[in-house]
C-alpha cells in the first residue's frame, strides 16, 4: 500500500504558548477508591467542546523506517474531522475529511482519492477496531474511549484503573487520581491479538482545558506501527472551515 495512504488512514484512527504544566503525581490510598459512577461522570465530560483546531508534529514509525510530517487538525464535534498533512518543506501530502457517514481522502503526490463509508475495506484498514467517529474524536482530544462492556474500577499504587471486557475486546484505562485525567488506554482484540495503545503525557492548560500535548499511539496488526505526536497549537471554540475539493485530474483508488 502507498505509504502516504497508510499514514493518513492511521491518522484517521489516532487522531490528533505559555502554559501551566501538571506534573504532580498522587497515590491511591487503601480504602479511598472513589465511586465508579462519579469517575465515569467526570471523564465522560472531558473535555467539553464544539469546535477544535490543532497543529502537531508527527513521527510515523513502521518496519520500513521513519517519516516526519506536520498535521493540521480541525473538528466540529459529532460532525466532521478534517486533517491536512504537510511535509517538512511545507508541501501538502494528503488531506482527509471524515463525517459520520463518509470518508474523503486525497493523496496529493499520486493524484488519487478515496471516498466511501466510514468502515474501511478489510484490505485497506490497518487498525484493529471499528471505524467510529466518536472514538476518533476522543483519541484526538484525549477523552475516554467508549467501553464496549460495563467497566469496573480498581487501583494500583499510582493509578485508578478502569477495565472492561466482552467476547471480542479487552479495554483498560489508567487514570491519574490527582486530576482524573487519562494516562494510558489499551484495547486488545482477544481472538487476533491485535492491539491499540494510547499514551497521554505533557498535560498543559490550553484555553481553560487540561490537554495532553504529547501522545504515543502504537498499533499492532500484527506488525507494530507507532505515531509520536507533539502538539504545538491548540484552539477550542473557534468556528472552523473544512475546505475539500477533488480535482477532475485525480483518479479514484
Amino acid at each position: 500500500m502507498n505509504r502516504a495512504i497508510r499514514l493518513m488512514l492511521l491518522l484517521s484512527v489516532v487522531l490528533a504558548g505559555s502554559s501551566c504544566k501538571t506534573t504532580r503525581k498522587a497515590t491511591v490510598r487503601s480504602g479511598s477508591l472513589p465511586a465508579l459512577d462519579s469517575v465515569l461522570a467526570v471523564l465522560s465530560n472531558q473535555p467539553a467542546y464544539v469546535w477544535f483546531a490543532a497543529k502537531a508534529r508527527v513521527t510515523y514509525i513502521d518496519e520500513s523506517g521513519t517519516k516526519n510530517f506536520t498535521a493540521h487538525i480541525r473538528m466540529r464535534k459529532d460532525s466532521i474531522i478534517w486533517v491536512s498533512a504537510t511535509t517538512m518543506l511545507g508541501l501538502e501530502a494528503a488531506r482527509l475529511m471524515i463525517r459520520p457517514d463518509s470518508v474523503f481522502f486525497l493523496d496529493r503526490f499520486n493524484k488519487t482519492y478515496y471516498t466511501g463509508a466510514p468502515r474501511l475495506p478489510e484490505h485497506i484498514a490497518i487498525v484493529p477496531f471499528n471505524f467510529n467517529m466518536s472514538w476518533l474524536e476522543r483519541i484526538i482530544t484525549g477523552g475516554l474511549m467508549p467501553f464496549q462492556a460495563p467497566p469496573h474500577l480498581k487501583a494500583s499504587p499510582n493509578h485508578l484503573i478502569l477495565e472492561a471486557a466482552d467476547s471480542d475486546i479487552m479495554q483498560r484505562a489508567l487514570i491519574s487520581p490527582s486530576n482524573l485525567w487519562i494516562s494510558t488506554q489499551y484495547l486488545i482484540e482477544k481472538q487476533t491479538g491485535r492491539s491499540l495503545e494510547l499514551v497521554f503525557d505533557d498535560y498543559q492548560v490550553a484555553t481553560d482545558r487540561l490537554f495532553s500535548f504529547s501522545r504515543k499511539v502504537k498499533i499492532t496488526n500484527p506488525a507494530p506501527i507507532t505515531l509520536l505526536i507533539k502538539f504545538s497549537k491548540v484552539n477550542w471554540d473557534e468556528p472552523q472551515q473544512f475546505p475539500f475539493h477533488i480535482s477532475e485530474a485525480y483518479e479514484k483508488f
